[in-house]
């Protein structure tokens, strides 16, 4: 008997595997089998780094995450979750053109003010799982960074 084992199955693995044999006398037979991968949990395809920036000036920070189901995404200052909707700044995110299971997440700040500096996460999370990636926005004001 020969037997496929594929260990530590990814996404890459999906698909339509065939089995051919055959014998002295010429006789063969085929069977096949479709592998489909249920879900995945998110990963990280991009991320924001740290920034220093002026007061006045314009910020924008990146998550881009992959995932089956698509990953929903969070934001926090802080520690402290962003609110979806806010005049200061936007939050917004959308499935990639061209890509079913990438997901694209934006904070963009305009005007920065000195309150706007910290610690930023992001958090992309779906039923299977959960990851973050954080990284500081300090504002330069004075001649000194806060």
């Amino acid at each position: 008997m020969v037997q496929l084992s594929i260990s530590s199955v990814q996404r890459e693995d999906e698909g339509i595997y065939q089995c051919l044999a055959s014998n002295d006398e010429g006789d063969w037979a085929q069977a096949s089998a479709q592998l489909a991968i249920g879900a995945f949990p998110p990963h990280l395809k991009e991320t924001f780094s740290r920034q220093v920036v002026h007061p006045g000036s314009s910020v924008s920070l990146k998550c881009l995450a992959s995932g089956t189901p698509l990953p929903h995404f969070t934001w926090t200052l802080d520690g402290f979750p962003l609110s979806p909707v806010s005049e200061r700044y936007f939050l917004g995110q959308q499935q990639q053109t061209g890509h079913d299971d990438l997901v694209v997440a934006h904070l963009n700040i305009t005007h920065v003010r000195v309150e706007d500096g910290g610690n930023y996460k992001c958090v992309a999370e779906n039923r299977v799982g959960r990851v973050e990636h954080s990284a500081n926005l300090h504002i330069y004001f004075n001649s000194m960074a806060v």
